[in-house]
């Protein structure tokens, strides 16, 4: 995660009087050294050198006042300081550097000078106090206007983590003691805001989503069979994970929280790799689904935890750390066309409830429908409707709520994309029809077409060359043809 800090900068700079090789000077010398400079002959410039006898050595304090938003358990892994370069005088020496240091002791913007951090403190040392055993450094300033930009890590890590650290950066020319350059830079008062100096800090927090990514995992699986999915590990902890010592795992969960007791169905994969701090690794990992329901659902809700595990210690990374599992929700349910919602091949026995509600039970599954239609327009071809369906074996979430399905003038559930497994790459496609039903299609290469299941008198087809994928949206990816030619471009699930 990237955060740009840009608000206002707190700065002060100062020249000191008189510059290193001049003689003294009396009380222009005394003036100088006790004047607030806070902006640059009212101009909203830094100034960093030693170019004029009438300037003499110039440096520069700046400060983003909070690291809000980054939370104090963050990894950082870099910060960059940034500042728009305007100018360079007198211009041809442009091997000089300007170095950045962090300071030591906090300063007041309004009344800091060469010799004082605030109206009343003194620094402890002239010129400002900065920590020596650490800078960076930035050369090649010229005349073109350009960023001048510091990598800032290790500062930075010390301010998440002790926020009251944060004191500023000095910034100076690295040498002082010759007249050469002074670098003239926007400060953040310029009046273009894109051109103020920035702090841009990436770091990792240690949560669930910054820690696992399993974007591919198939939203219906079939149960009592074994998977492969794509799961992305990443370290924002303070220590590597060793791929003798730590394993990825998971844990199946019923929609309410409670966990799957079986456990032939919970599988370990090892990292094929360790994973240094701030690094990934790639993991193939099997997953088992639960068997059947043994309560007459047809289709069941439940929650897959993604974990990583401590082979050693046999704790989790949640025992040991802020990082909790990472959650998805995955419905299991019956391959092909299941005995949910309402189909011609199924008998049932009903009873109209009124207002245009009717109540239908499956006499072989025992699955309960209540449908209600609260719109319908009929025509030739695509007809206009909203129709709601309530299955009583079905325990998975829709936009409808637990057990509900939602139709509007399409064939498809409201909400219920086209689920694609393997992805990418898939060899069947699940679509979830307006009143509840899931129909499996699989992938015929001896025909080279996708074969709908038994009774579903549908034809898919791949419409489009183009995948939909995070970057790529494309509302024609499939088409759907019902035998009077009525065609749907169903909403497909976004492939990696």
């Amino acid at each position: 995660m990237k955060r740009k800090l840009r608000g206002r900068l707190s700065r002060a700079w100062w020249w000191r009087w008189p510059p290193p090789w001049a003689g003294p000077r009396s009380c222009r010398t005394l003036t100088r050294r006790t004047e607030n400079v806070d902006s640059y002959v009212g101009d909203p410039y830094l100034g960093v050198g030693n170019d004029s006898t009438y300037f003499g050595t110039t440096r520069n304090l700046v400060k983003f006042p909070t690291m809000a938003g980054i939370p104090s358990t963050a990894r950082v892994v870099d910060a960059q300081l940034r500042i728009w370069n305007t100018s360079l005088f007198p211009g041809d020496n442009q091997s000089e550097y300007v170095d950045v240091n962090g300071l030591t002791q906090g300063f007041d913007e309004t009344t800091a000078t060469w010799d004082k951090a605030n109206a009343t403190t003194a620094w402890t040392t002239p010129g400002g106090a900065y920590d020596t055993t650490w800078k960076t450094g930035f050369n090649g300033f010229t005349n073109d206007p350009e960023w001048a930009t510091w990598t800032v890590t290790e500062p930075v890590k010390g301010w998440v983590a002790t926020p009251g650290n944060n004191k500023g950066f000095l910034l100076r020319m690295r040498n002082e003691a010759t007249q050469t350059a002074r670098a003239m830079m926007l400060s953040s008062e310029a009046p273009e805001p894109l051109l103020r100096p920035t702090l841009e800090v990436t770091y990792l927090k240690q949560t669930a989503e910054s820690t696992y990514h399993a974007p591919s995992t198939p939203h219906q699986l079939a149960p009592a069979s074994t998977y492969t999915v794509p799961v992305t590990v990443s370290n924002p902890t303070g220590a590597a994970f060793a791929a003798t010592e730590w394993e990825l795992t998971y844990q199946w969960k019923r929609a309410d929280g409670l966990p799957v007791p079986d456990p032939a169905i919970h599988v370990a994969t090892p990292l094929p790799a360790a994973v240094p701090i701030a690094g990934t690794v790639e993991v193939n990992a099997q997953v088992k689904t639960p068997p059947p329901s043994t309560e007459g659902n047809k289709r069941t809700d439940y929650v897959l935890d993604w974990e990583l595990r401590n082979k050693v210690t046999g704790k989790k990374l949640s025992e040991t750390t802020a990082i909790k599992a990472l959650p998805q929700n995955i419905a299991v349910e019956e391959p092909t066309s299941d005995q949910l919602g309402l189909e011609k091949f199924y008998s049932y026995a009903g009873k109209n409830t009124g207002a245009g509600g009717t109540l239908m039970n499956n006499l072989y599954a025992g699955n309960t429908v209540w449908s209600y239609n609260a719109f319908s327009n009929p025509s030739r071809g695509l007809s206009t409707l909203v129709r709601l369906a309530y299955n009583s074996l079905d325990t998975s979430d829709t936009v409808a709520g637990y057990g509900w399905s939602l139709q509007a003038s399409s064939m498809m559930r409201l909400g219920t994309p086209l689920d694609f497994h393997p992805n990418p790459n898939p060899t069947k496609v699940t679509l979830a029809d307006g009143d509840g039903t899931s129909h499996r299609f699989t992938w015929n290469a001896t025909a080279n077409e996708w074969a709908a299941p038994k009774g579903v008198h549908l034809h898919l087809e791949k419409y489009s060359s183009v995948d939909c994928k995070p970057n790529t949206q494309e509302p024609k990816a499939w088409l759907l043809t019902k035998p009077d030619r009525t065609q749907f471009y169903p909403e497909e699930r976004t492939l990696r």
